[in-house]
């Protein structure tokens, strides 16, 4: 063999090293965390491959699908919804999902975010049909748990979890807008005035109450002075009582006392009903009179 011949093996044998190698090299494939590799064989579902390192098959086997596992956040498209009271609205709606089962998400159907898109329109527009617009503003949060039951129940054919559904703008028309805020306006100056009333109905019943009991006081200190007054009396009385003043004594007081109101303002003066002891009084203080001068 010459060494035109060597050399002209020599380069079929690195052709054919370098052919394997870059074989062999495009064969062996790396998954990454949270994806999935759908391999399929001469045409045909082969395996499903999660995060490592795998070996392909050349020539027979086949690549035909990568796609992650993560939650996905779709936002579609604004779709134009007709309520029950027959108007029209667009809705932003923004749908979580995530693939659970890889082979069934790539053979269940054509283009499944897609299907998933189509699926929330008529599933919307299928539920707010039988809702007002008032309904559809206030009761957003009952929507979307029940849009999110709904998908996920027919995205689990597909391999596909619905997480939730969210209705991420409500745009009714310009004329229910303006409607709206006046309602909005009217409530607000009827709790404004609602508000107002109860606090002056607080206040006065606050000054009723204040005043029952500066009554309630007053009376008390009435009755506190009275019973004090009363007690000075009874003390005053035992008093005398205790003391050994003779009768001549207590009728001269009385009798003093009967002057003082007769030289008073009083406009009228009781006089006992029986004259004669009137009599006998008025001559015993004489007799008071007669000694105290002689004394």
């Amino acid at each position: 063999m010459d060494f035109i011949g060597i050399i002209v093996i020599c380069v079929i044998f690195a052709i054919i090293l370098l052919v394997l190698l870059i074989i062999l090299f495009t064969s062996i494939k790396i998954v990454p965390q949270a994806d999935f590799y759908i391999v399929e064989r001469l045409g045909r579902y082969r395996t499903t491959w999660k995060a490592g390192i795998h070996m392909l098959a050349p020539f027979v086997d086949k690549v035909v699908k990568k796609e992650s596992l993560k939650e996905k956040v779709i936002d579609f498209p604004s779709q134009r919804v007709i309520t029950k009271d027959n108007v029209t609205m667009a809705i932003d709606t923004v749908t979580y999902l995530q693939i659970l089962d890889p082979q069934c998400y790539y053979y269940g159907v054509d283009n499944a975010i897609k299907a998933i898109e189509n699926l929330v329109a008529t599933t919307l527009r299928n539920f707010l049909g039988t809702k007002t617009v008032n309904d559809a503003l206030t009761s957003r949060q009952d929507i979307n748990m029940e849009l999110t039951k709904t998908l996920d129940e027919a995205a689990n054919a597909w391999g596909i979890k619905v997480n939730r559904v969210e209705l991420k703008e409500i745009s009714p028309p310009p004329s229910i807008q303006q409607a709206m805020e006046k309602l909005l306006q009217a409530e607000r100056d009827k709790t404004a005035r609602i508000t107002e009333a109860e606090g002056y109905r607080e206040s006065l019943i606050k000054r009723a109450e204040g005043e029952s009991e500066s009554m309630i006081k007053l009376a008390n200190a009435k009755k506190e002075a009275q019973i004090l007054e009363a007690q000075g009396k009874k003390e005053a009385v035992q008093l005398l009582l205790s003391s050994n003043i003779n009768e001549k004594v207590l009728t001269w007081i009385s009798l003093d006392k009967i002057d003082a109101l007769a030289n008073g303002n009083a406009t009228k003066i009781i006089l006992p009903p029986n004259l004669t002891s009137l009599a006998s009084l008025m001559a015993s203080f004489e007799t008071i009179k007669d000694d105290k001068n002689n004394k």
